[in-house]
């Protein structure tokens, strides 16, 4: 008889509240691989959403509060050389000030990752979960895939985690630093990259390029497009939030640039920059029809 193959994801939504939505569909290819799927998530609101979860998951929460017993716990590994040697690779070769702030981003993710390291044995003991048959599998680059490869150090567990952009690219943060990630790269058994880009930066942690690999995110689309069109015009649709990420005003230049009449713009998201976005497409699109919508 085989071995029953097991699959822990850790992430922060699915499949209880919004958010995570690529998830779903990554679901529908992977729930056949593995005979029975725990997801770990934090105690939070439940909304009825229409989201995709196999008959071979369970869901299993935790409560993610701060006490004090965590922070205590946390603190022998300040003088660890886990941790003395983030301090100086990060001081010495990122450049990074060695502020408050930076002291407690570092000591508040061995915290975070205590807490999943706790609860993924409990998991583990109470569902009598076979590690050798098991994959652990991080959504996001951070704390849970920090303790994953402190798992990984003692065992030799199957340990994988994706690679998005907020938890990439230290530049979108203030200080521009992401703790730990030369030893979560190095201890992963492999990090999965959303983008080309995501892959490059992650590089400069590793010489390993086997360790980071490409596994880019997408939407099954099973509807057939029409081409039986009749009414000659033609509505284009976008959807994220309105920040300087993601460059709406790119879409608008473009809508600018083409040389077709009856075009409707539709784009659904909010954000701060909404305002901004408005007038800026007033300006540009006088023949273009187009709504935001929030």
């Amino acid at each position: 008889m085989n071995p029953k193959k097991n699959l822990i994801l850790l992430c922060d939504s699915y499949p209880i509240s919004s958010g995570e939505f690529f998830i779903d569909d990554e679901m529908k290819v992977i729930h056949t691989h593995f005979d029975k799927i725990f997801v770990l998530i934090k105690e939070q609101e439940q909304k009825q959403l229409n989201r995709f979860i196999p008959d071979n998951l369970e869901i299993i929460t935790y409560n993610s509060n701060i006490s004090k017993r965590h922070k205590l716990k946390a603190i022998p590994k300040i003088f660890s050389s886990f941790f003395i040697s983030e301090l100086f690779r990060s001081i010495f070769k990122f450049k990074i000030k060695p502020t408050p702030l930076f002291f407690k981003i570092i000591f508040m993710d061995i915290v975070h990752s205590n807490i999943i390291i706790e609860e993924l044995k409990k998991v583990i003991g109470s569902k009598k979960i076979e590690v050798d048959n098991t994959v652990l599998y991080s959504y996001w680059h951070d704390y849970k895939a920090l303790a994953l490869a402190r798992l990984s150090i003692r065992s030799e567990i199957k340990t994988i985690a994706r690679a998005h952009g907020w938890d990439v690219f230290a530049d979108r943060h203030n200080p521009p630093y992401l703790p730990f990630k030369k030893f979560i790269i190095g201890n992963l058994t492999a990090t999965f990259s959303i983008s080309d880009a995501g892959q490059t930066a992650l590089l400069k942690y590793t010489e390993n390029i086997n360790k980071i690999k490409v596994s880019k995110l997408g939407k099954i689309n099973n509807r057939k497009p029409l081409f039986n069109k009749i009414i000659p015009s033609y509505t284009i649709c976008s959807c994220s939030n309105i920040i300087p990420l993601k460059r709406i005003n790119k879409i608008i230049d473009l809508l600018s640039a083409l040389k077709i009449d009856d075009i409707k713009w539709i784009h659904f998201g909010a954000g701060y920059l909404m305002k901004d976005i408005i007038l800026y497409a007033k300006e540009k699109l006088q023949n273009i029809d187009f709504k935001l919508i929030y």
